[in-house]
Order: structure tokens, then C-alpha cells, then sequence
């Protein structure tokens, strides 16, 4: 591991093991030659291809992280997934839990000779009333969607700081444009989203950022809110998995500080941070159906207490 300590809240190093991405130091040149294949993000040298990068992936089993793992190594990266369920390729950890994930982070390094990107995929997804007590279920939402990131961030940080590195932070559409019945979804997610901002802010010319904003992506993670009767499907066009793999391939290249799945979810966001009002409209008229959806569900739950 990267000898590193706080001093005064601060993250500082000693030097780590030298990154061999990109390997053509001719990729290294400033930004404004035409022929550049390289740029700058916060006075830090941002790669055009992939080839030796050495990048984690939390969420790495299904979904959005099991299809990037596979597209990242297309381009040449060495990827290590951790997730709660690992199977020896993949590490298991629960992002919730620092030691773990501390534990996790290191044996990471290992496999890769160093970290250079974390891309932070793991969450969960669950409904409820905002006007409720929050159960379980959303506080669960809250801590593996947004401290999860954080505490992973952190886990992995001495290695990222000595290598110059890049996070990537998988949020969701859902953070700008507000859905029924999704309270601890949408929280976490534009937390996540302030995070990203906050972590760039602080260690800017150590670390580069980007926010990942997905549209409305068919994975397991809507198996819950779907059994209640709260699918998305036919309400909000999907973007497809594959979308959201090169979206988290394009963040690791580009470094930019924020992307969406497709233009039509980028348009849509757009149009939720500018016309607040007129998006919930929008979204009123198209979910109007959810209600009785959720009232009978709810009711069936306490038939069932």
C-alpha cells in the first residue's frame, strides 16, 4: 500500500508504484495540439486509451458493472470487481463496511500493481412513501448507494492520490428528475452527485472526478420496486445496459466531469435542471397509475403485519 497519512484533515503521500498507463509517454503532451492524444483535467494528464489502466469496479457481478468490466477490458484495461457477492475472480466486500473494503482495496492493489481509476457502481434500489418513517430498507439505500461510495472512495484513495487517478461515481437520471415513491433512490443518488463535487473540489490536481447520470436502465435493481407494482417500464424510455457500460468506459477515458447514457436521458436532464416545474408535470401525467399501484401494495403489506 502507498504510505499516506492526514494531516490536518488532509490525505498526504508518500510515492507509490509507478502507473504504466498510458504506456506511450508520447501520450503525455498539453492540451491544444491538434494531434494530441492526450488533454488535461485540473493540471492532470488524461489518457485517450486504456491500455494498462488499472481500475476497480465496485458492483462488478450483473448488471451496469459486469457489462463495463467486460468493455473496459476490450480497451485494454486490467480490471479487479468487488462486490457483495465475490466468486474468487471477484473480491467480496460489502461497500458499507470500512474494514472490509480497506481489506478489499489491497488485495485489489495487489492483483494490479497499483489503482489508477475506482469506478463506483455498487447500489441498491427500493420504494417507499416520503411521507413515512424511513425503514430499513431506504436507510440501507442511503448507506450502500452514497456512503459506500465514500467509504470505498476512501479505501481506495492512498493508492488513486499516488497514481494521479480518476473516480468515477455511477449516480442516476433520477437524481435531477424526481419519480414517485423513490425518496431514498433520489436522495442518495444527488448526494452522490454533491459528493463527486466535493471530492473534485478538495483534491483537484490529485484527482480527476466524473459523475455518471444513467437514464432508466432494465437491471435487477428495479426487481423491488417493480414487485410493488412501481416498474418504470413503459413509463420512462430505457437506455440499454450497453449504453451504460461505454458510458463508465467514457468516463475513465474522457475524464469529464459529467455524462449521461444517451442524448435523449442528457436531453431530459437538461431539461429537469433548467424547467424544474414543467418536469413534474411531465412526470405527474405519465405516473399517475403508480398511486393506486403503491396504495394497494401498502395495504396488502399490512393485511400481511
Amino acid at each position: 500500500m502507498a504510505g499516506g497519512d492526514r494531516r490536518g484533515g488532509r490525505l498526504d503521500l508518500a510515492p507509490g508504484p509507478a502507473s504504466s498507463w498510458p504506456k506511450d509517454r508520447n501520450d503525455r503532451r498539453a492540451v491544444g495540439s491538434p494531434a494530441s492524444a492526450a488533454g488535461c483535467r485540473g493540471g492532470i494528464i488524461v489518457s485517450r486509451n486504456l491500455e494498462g489502466a488499472r481500475i476497480v469496479l465496485t458492483g462488478a457481478g450483473a448488471g451496469i458493472g459486469k457489462a463495463a468490466w467486460s468493455q473496459l477490458e476490450a480497451r485494454g484495461a486490467t480490471v479487479c470487481g468487488i462486490d457483495l457477492r465475490g466468486d474468487g475472480a471477484i473480491i467480496t466486500a460489502d461497500v458499507r463496511d470500512s474494514t472490509a473494503m480497506a481489506a478489499a482495496m489491497q488485495a485489489a492493489a495487489d492483483r494490479l500493481g497499483g489503482i489508477d481509476i475506482l469506478v463506483n457502481n455498487a447500489g441498491i434500489g427500493t420504494a417507499q412513501d416520503a411521507a413515512v418513517t424511513p425503514d430499513a430498507a431506504a436507510r440501507a439505500t442511503i448507506e450502500v448507494n452514497l456512503l459506500g461510495a465514500w467509504t470505498a472512495t476512501a479505501a481506495a484513495a492512498p493508492y488513486l492520490i499516488a497514481s494521479h487517478g480518476h473516480v468515477v461515481n455511477v449516480a442516476s437520471g433520477l437524481a435531477l428528475v424526481p419519480m414517485p415513491y423513490s425518496a431514498a433512490y433520489s436522495a442518495s443518488k444527488r448526494a452522490l452527485a454533491a459528493y463527486s463535487d466535493v471530492l473534485r473540489l478538495e483534491y483537484r490536481g490529485r484527482l480527476t472526478v466524473t459523475t455518471i447520470l444513467p437514464g432508466y436502465i432494465r437491471t435487477s435493481i428495479h426487481d423491488g420496486p417493480a414487485a410493488l407494482g412501481l416498474s418504470l417500464e413503459g413509463i420512462v424510455p430505457a437506455d440499454s445496459v450497453e449504453q451504460a457500460a461505454a458510458a463508465v468506459v467514457r468516463a475513465c477515458l474522457r475524464r469529464e466531469r459529467e455524462i449521461s447514457t444517451s442524448r435523449r436521458t442528457a436531453v431530459s436532464l437538461k431539461l429537469a435542471r433548467h424547467f424544474p416545474r414543467l418536469t413534474e408535470a411531465i412526470v405527474s401525467r405519465r405516473t399517475g397509475a403508480l398511486g393506486s399501484s403503491w396504495s394497494s401494495a401498502a395495504a396488502g403489506h399490512a393485511r400481511e403485519a
